[in-house]
């Protein structure tokens, strides 16, 4: 299973580094376009934009639903066609950024839970092979682990101590008691209990990676469809432009 979450994010992480190093020049027209025209153009558009922007990756609308959208926010404000056309670019560059950030987000999720579940399965195989030789000290280091490893429903916290008073208590033990803790035995009942602890631990985590995991190759799903309707707007522009200019040759 580890092996799989890797493999996916090693997927997603050269999938992201590929498509950087291909960017077509109707792409780097619209970033540049954007790099250009937000820190210029009146606040109240720039707030639209990036309200547009959530709204366009979170319901994941079509081009011809974002052309809508720009097109009825620009009669409200009385603009012209070719700024309807502008707020549309800068809304789908908008979305990609927003995207990218999003990708980032949920492969650092992924790696987390993926190094929590090695973490936790590397006790569980100490505690099934050699239960003979698992000492009070290692129990200890297994109820910090777990106090350690926090999930939260859709989201992943970096670890953090729900009971502090626990882990006062642990330190204080380690440092105060390493010999007696080494030396003092552990009972079978005990090992079966921090196992079944471990366990639950565990599946929880697979739970959460999948679903991180589902949320990561989303978002790369997405940041796809954005990349090609920017480049086929702009292309379609430069087209569009090139052939005003053939036409006014003449």
């Amino acid at each position: 299973m580890r092996f799989i979450v890797l493999s996916i994010i090693l997927l997603f992480c050269n999938a992201v580094s590929a498509q950087k190093t291909v960017y077509t020049k109707e792409y780097k027209a619209s970033e540049s376009f954007y790099k250009e025209a937000m820190p210029k153009i009146n606040i109240r558009h720039v707030n639209w934009i990036k309200a547009s922007a959530i709204k366009v990756n979170q319901q994941k609308l079509s081009e011809a639903q974002i052309k809508t959208l720009a097109t009825n926010y620009g009669n409200t404000q009385q603009l012209g066609v070719n700024d309807v056309n502008a707020l549309l670019t800068l809304v789908l560059q908008e979305s990609y950024y927003t995207n990218t950030e999003d990708i980032k987000m949920y492969a650092e999720k992924v790696k987390f839970l993926s190094e929590q579940k090695q973490e936790l399965r590397e006790w569980l195989n100490i505690l099934a092979t050699e239960p003979t030789t698992v000492t009070r000290y290692q129990l200890n280091e297994i109820n910090v682990l777990l106090l350690d490893s926090v999930v939260k429903e859709n989201s992943v916290t970096k670890p953090t101590y729900k009971n502090s008073n626990s882990r006062v208590l642990i330190k204080s033990a380690k440092v105060n008691s390493d010999r007696q803790l080494i030396t003092q035995p552990v009972s079978e009942q005990e090992i079966h209990k921090s196992m079944a602890k471990l366990e639950a631990k565990i599946k929880t985590l697979d739970e959460m990676g999948s679903l991180q995991s589902l949320n990561l190759q989303q978002a790369m799903q997405q940041q796809n469809r954005i990349y090609t309707m920017l480049s086929n707007i702009m292309k379609q522009r430069h087209d569009t432009q090139k052939a005003m200019i053939n036409n006014l040759r003449g």
